[in-house]
């Protein structure tokens, strides 16, 4: 079996923040309005997007599971979306750093707060009655995005025994990360000059390998 992802073209993306304060284009305490336009779905129906909030976490057992949260929504209209981010997020949908940290090997990577939360943003589209259709995904020549929300300040650096740079400053509300995969990996809060981001959507099916 083989997954095949299919991707479809669209514009630069515009992401504003309304903030009492505002640092390397990140924001702290931050309301944040992304909003994506004349994105190309092909045949596909997409009626809504979604963005979810997940994280993991460890049960009294010490097993981990991953927890989901729908945190907005919006209509899928002319071509794009607009998602206006709550300024908070609920604690419960959070995990800690200090369990992400047992759960995966973080050796060579160095937190600045270990009692950090945090989690992973996801935005979906989805057709009329509901259903799942694929994942709208920020991409540009070399880097790609993920969105990722912190309950606080934090710094996350270092270098995995791997191979893989980590250089990422976060503050409290929604927070952009670059990342990088290949000869040069790397994962940072800093925008890489000289490149120019478009929104995707991603499709997913299951087909049988040749």
């Amino acid at each position: 079996m083989k997954k095949i992802i299919n991707f479809f073209g669209v514009a630069i993306f515009t992401i504003m923040f309304f903030a009492s304060c505002e640092i390397n284009n990140q924001t702290i305490d931050s309301s944040v309005v992304i909003e994506a336009t004349n994105i190309e779905i092909g045949d596909n129906d997409i009626d809504s997007v979604k963005a979810v909030i997940t994280t993991l976490k460890l049960n009294s057992d010490g097993k981990s599971y991953w927890v989901y949260n729908e945190i907005v929504s919006a209509k899928f209209e002319n071509g794009g979306f607009k998602l206006n981010f709550p300024i908070t997020i609920p604690e419960e949908y959070l995990g800690s750093i200090r369990e992400i940290f047992k759960i995966f090997s973080y050796e060579g990577i160095t937190v600045s707060d270990m009692q950090a939360k945090t989690g992973w943003v996801v935005i979906s589209g989805y057709n009329s009655v509901g259903e799942y259709v694929g994942d709208f995904l920020l991409r540009g020549n070399e880097w790609f995005v993920e969105f990722e929300y912190s309950d606080r300040s934090f710094t996350e650096q270092g270098n995995f025994k791997s191979g893989g740079e980590v250089d990422c400053s976060y503050n409290k509300g929604l927070n952009i990360i670059y990342n990088i995969y290949g000869g040069n990996t790397k994962s940072t809060t800093q925008k890489p000059l000289n490149e120019d981001f478009k929104w995707y959507l991603a499709t997913y099916s299951i087909g049988i390998a040749d």
